[in-house]
């Protein structure tokens, strides 16, 4: 993960775990998560939240 600032938050749960539930929203509900390739020069993976599609 990237743009994770570890003094904002106490996880309860370790990375790993957090990227897979992360990757499985991706899959299941990509209108609303989309994970993307980290920044030029680091590794990872960005995770974006989508807006919300407009109103018709």
């Amino acid at each position: 993960m990237t743009d994770f600032l570890e003094d904002r938050v106490d996880l309860q749960r370790d990375d790993d775990f957090l990227k897979q539930a992360l990757f499985k929203i991706v899959r299941t509900e990509g209108h609303f998560l989309k994970a993307a390739p980290a920044y030029r020069g680091d590794t990872g993976t960005r995770f974006l939240v989508q807006p919300y599609p407009p109103h018709k």
